[in-house]
């Protein structure tokens, strides 16, 4: 009887390693530490991701700066841009290489949906194993094919006010079908969102995300970015913003950490910026009145490269 169990225990592991367990989460950091500490380890691989907030809060900038970091290990960068914005001088500025882009300027969620599709089985041809980042900047400026209907008398596209909801329909529908894609292979979607104010609201939440619900339910990550306060050069020149970021939803590890980013405009985010207060906010340095404390180290936040060069183990401990 005992033999019979052992041989039945060692037949259900068995089983479990052939049928497949949970896969592990690959990541991928972006080089701006307290963007990546706050996520976990960087961005999720094979996982649906919503940068949102308000306007000038370095959405498209960060889209750019994880594009960037993806094409440094060899990824293929796909932008699909409906806002059609996308400045080429600006992107060379922060160290994307345009010219190695796949650039998409879709008109309607359904034709981004096809370009997917397209352009996935195109690359997976070529090799199964490549790694895409899909930027899909903005969802707020995709319209749908129900939102649009065709006036004869004035012979040109009309907006058709009456189909309600005809976005957030086109928006499920998309993230159903490629949720399945993007989870198979080592695909990244990332979705930069707007912020919308709610009318007639008192309490709670007064602003919310055009598209629907979907994207909010199968975005595994989604981060809020909101304004800050502004850098200025010593001559009172400014010279950047802060950008305060906020992990509303985490599925890969804990939520609801924030921190404190900083945009140099001659460069794009501070690889270091905000990672003092970061690292405070988690208890692993101390603040003492407008210094900051790690050990027999007394130093300001705009010195912390030289004290985590120094002691690794402050990053490390947090990844």
């Amino acid at each position: 009887m005992a033999k019979k169990k052992v041989f039945l225990a060692e037949a259900v592991r068995l089983l479990i390693r052939k049928l497949g367990q949970p896969p592990k989460i690959e990541w991928k950091r972006t080089g701006i530490h307290a963007f990546d500490l706050a996520l976990g380890n960087g961005i999720p691989i094979g996982r649906i991701l919503e940068i949102y907030g308000d306007e000038s809060t370095g959405k498209s900038l960060l889209g750019w700066e994880i594009a960037k970091a993806f094409q440094k290990i060899g990824a293929v960068v796909v932008i699909f841009d409906t806002e059609a914005t996308a400045p080429k001088k600006f992107m060379h500025r922060v160290g994307l290489n345009v010219d190695q882009v796949i650039y998409r300027k879709p008109e309607t969620i359904e034709e981004l949906e096809k370009e997917f599709f397209i352009i996935l089985d195109a690359l997976k041809k070529i090799d199964k194993d490549i790694m895409v980042l899909f930027l899909h900047d903005s969802v707020a400026a995709t319209s749908s094919e129900g939102e649009w209907t065709y006036d004869a008398k004035l012979k040109r596209k009309m907006p058709k006010e009456t189909e309600m909801g005809a976005r957030a329909r086109a928006m499920s529908r998309l993230m159903r079908h490629i949720a399945r894609d993007v989870s198979k292979s080592r695909a990244t979607y990332i979705a930069i969102n707007q912020v919308r104010d709610k009318i007639g609201v008192m309490f709670g939440e007064k602003t919310t995300t055009p598209g629907g619900r979907a994207l909010k339910f199968h975005a595994s990550v989604r981060i809020s970015l909101g304004r800050g306060g502004r850098i200025d050069a010593p001559g009172g020149v400014p010279v950047g913003v802060i950008c305060n970021m906020f992990v509303k939803k985490n599925k890969c590890a804990e939520p609801f950490r924030k921190a404190p980013l900083k945009i140099l405009w001659k460069q794009g985010f501070d690889r270091f910026g905000g990672l003092a207060e970061f690292l405070e906010s988690q208890g692993k340095i101390e603040k003492v009145k407008n210094r900051y404390k790690y050990r027999n180290m007394r130093f300001r936040a705009k010195n912390i490269e030289r004290v985590v060069r120094k002691h690794r183990e402050l990053i490390k401990a947090i990844y």
